[in-house]
């Protein structure tokens, strides 16, 4: 659970970023992966980084050993929808932070932490990753009224939203109006231009988390039962269950008839996710909402061709760099792909898509607002104090 400075910087005049993700030691998954690129990211640029989040088992594993000094706090519960971390230990766990960045929302681990930081008076920033699309919303258990009070609490009372495409701030307006937003997506692995098919099978390959509707898996398998056996692609899907997810997969699949077509194996991971990548004759990336993709972002630095659906965020901008193939989110839109495949492109030239997924751009975005937040908050603390001390 190192490094406590990867940059080599002398972390006394450092800008200070907490995270706080309360299931930050759980299982590894796109949010806690973007936390670590983005830890990683800031300390390159001098920042100071500590990652707080409720214990977790201590593992050597690459995957859940953050780049980055991490604090685990005390906290009540035992899923991610009840966890409440202990308030006094949360607030010694923040001393010297300048800017505490809350990952997600809608769970009252969230809500604490922002009491907290209050208290401390540390400015918070809110880093959705996707938990206001509408979807997502309407799967929320408990009051809804009371729910969504709750939440625009919570974002009013942030810094701003950091949200990774602009698309995403209508979402952040309808459940609170006034909060600021600023834009900076997580950056590209990799930078260039990739050779596409040589070489390449014609097997599709889809990996990720398998939530069957959320991911569009079912979209996927409905449109493949729509194309000819004869013409009908093999398809590899790779991922951890998720709420059951695995076995309504298998039980579509046999309901559809796809067994010869269709593979489900576990998670993928380091060598044999870059070997499944670079034999893929295409990546397909169906889900029906998508904040950010960091699997997406590996398959297109990986050069293989890919069809991504209209419902992640990043899709226009694929779309306006030529990046990939875009597909409406109908089961009829992903048969006509699937029967196109398979995409005999020899060329993607992605270097267009790289350049605004700069990290680099991402990071002095990011930095500098991070730095105007703790200024400013700063000199109210230091107009506040005049006023009490007259």
């Amino acid at each position: 659970m190192l490094t406590e400075n990867i940059c080599g910087v002398n972390p006394t005049n450092a800008l200070h970023i907490g995270h706080y993700y309360a299931v930050a030691l759980g299982r590894w998954s796109g949010v806690t992966a973007a936390m670590d690129h983005w830890s990683i990211r800031t300390q390159y640029a001098g920042c100071q980084v500590t990652i707080v989040s409720a214990p977790g088992a201590e593992s050597v594993d690459t995957r859940t050993a953050f780049q980055a000094r991490v604090t685990q706090v005390a906290h009540w519960g035992s899923r991610r929808s009840n966890l409440v971390p202990h308030p006094w230990k949360l607030h010694k766990a923040m001393r010297g932070f300048d800017v505490l960045v809350l990952h997600e929302g809608w769970t009252v681990s969230h809500y604490v932490a922002a009491a907290v930081a209050r208290f401390s008076r540390i400015p918070y920033v809110v880093m959705p990753h996707g938990v206001y699309e509408p979807a997502i919303q309407r799967d929320l258990r408990g009051p809804r009224r009371l729910r969504l009070a709750c939440e625009r609490w919570f974002l009013a009372g942030a810094a701003a939203a950091h949200i990774f495409f602009d698309s995403e701030q209508p979402l952040v307006h309808a459940v609170s109006p006034a909060t600021r937003t600023f834009t900076a997506p997580t950056g590209a692995p990799f930078s260039g231009t990739v050779a596409a098919t040589e070489g390449r099978s014609d097997v599709v390959l889809w990996f990720g988390r398998i939530d069957v509707r959320h991911k569009g898996l079912d979209l996927l398998l409905e449109a493949l039962a729509l194309v000819p056996p004869s013409g009908r692609p093999h398809m590899r899907l790779a991922g951890y269950d998720y709420q059951g997810g695995h076995k309504q997969l298998t039980e579509l699949i046999d309901r559809l008839g796809l067994h010869a077509w269709v593979d489900v194996t576990g998670p993928i991971l380091g060598e044999a996710k870059q070997s499944a990548l670079a034999n893929a004759g295409v990546y397909v990336h169906p889900s029906r909402w998508e904040c950010h993709s960091i699997a997406l972002l590996e398959a297109l630095a990986s050069g293989v061709p890919a069809l991504v659906g209209r419902g992640a965020h990043i899709s226009a901008l694929l779309d306006d760099t030529g990046a990939a193939m875009i597909v409406d989110g109908t089961v009829e839109a992903w048969a006509d792909a699937l029967a196109q495949l398979p995409l005999r492109d020899t060329h993607i030239d992605r270097a267009l898509l790289w350049e605004k997924l700069s990290w680099d751009r991402a990071v002095q975005v990011t930095v500098s607002s991070y730095r105007r937040m703790s200024s400013q908050h700063q000199q109210r603390r230091g107009r506040f104090s005049i006023r009490r001390r007259r």
